[in-house]
Parts: C-alpha cells; structure tokens; sequence
C-alpha cells in the first residue's frame, strides 16, 4: 500500500506571500483595493495605468519578498517518516513556526511600503500625488484584508 502525505509547507516568513496565493480571494481583493486607493487619491489617473502600476508593485514586491524570506528562519524541521526501506525525511512546521509567521507579515508589510514606494518613483510617467502616503494607505488596507481573509479561510472555510 502507498501512503501518500499531502501537505502544504512553506518557510514562515514566506506566508504573507504564499498567503494571497492559497487563499485566491484573498490575493484578489489585496489587488482592488488597493487599485481602489490608488483611484481615490489620484482621480486624474485612468483605471488602466493605475491597474498596471498595482500589479508590477505588488509583482515586484512579492518576487523580492520571497527573495529575501529564504534568507530568514524559516521555522521547519525535519521529521523521519516511514519505516525500513521506506523512510523518508519531510519538512514540518516546527515549535517556532507560528511565531515567526506572525513575526513575517509586519515585515511584509514595511518591505512592501519600502519596495512599492521605489516602485512608484521609478515610474516618473504616472504622476501620482502624495506617493508615500498613497503607498502607505493603499498597502494598510491590503494587508489588514489579507490577514482578515486569510484568517478567515483558515479558520471557518478550509
């Protein structure tokens, strides 16, 4: 017989980023309100250069958040399963896991505002007003969402 362990396991300080991506309604409202902020606060702006702007931030900011969560304590550890010939290590979440994983989304957080503000200055073609307190805002009222949602999800849907 074959047993077969499905399981998703992820480094800690990789679940703010894994988090949109498990839980898609999670990852979608993250993206329109924060196109919603942006509309709001810059109305001169069509939808469509404010839709581009808000997926190459949050795409950038996600790669180099990834990036930089893989140098940091990830909270797993190895766990012998199996027997005999069938013994096979996988990786589990580990004492510190959780602690570090709510450790990871003000992180997350502050390296969004940091990355997304860069991201907004490089493209000098969109003027936006009040770059910092729009990224600021914008990046506020998404991660509140992610965390509401994906707590949600975790807790009463999945």
């Amino acid at each position: 017989m074959i047993y077969t362990i499905a399981n998703v396991i992820f480094p800690a300080f990789s679940a703010p980023y894994v988090s949109a991506l498990l839980f898609p309604v999670a990852g979608i409202s993250v993206l329109i309100a924060e196109c919603v902020i942006f509309k709001l606060t810059n109305r001169n702006l069509t939808w469509w250069k404010i839709i581009a702007l808000v997926l190459g931030m949050n795409i950038f900011s996600t790669i180099i958040g990834f990036i930089i969560s893989a140098f940091l304590p990830d909270g797993l550890e190895p766990k012998l399963v199996g027997s005999g010939e069938h013994e096979v290590w996988i990786s589990q979440q580990g004492e510190h896991w959780t602690t570090l994983m709510y450790i990871a989304f003000p992180v997350a957080y502050v390296l969004s505002i940091i990355l997304e503000y860069g991201v907004v200055r490089l493209f000098k073609r969109i003027s936006i007003s009040r770059p910092f307190r729009t990224v600021t805002l914008a990046n506020t009222v998404s991660y509140i969402l992610l965390i509401t949602i994906s707590y949600i999800w975790v807790n009463y849907i999945w």
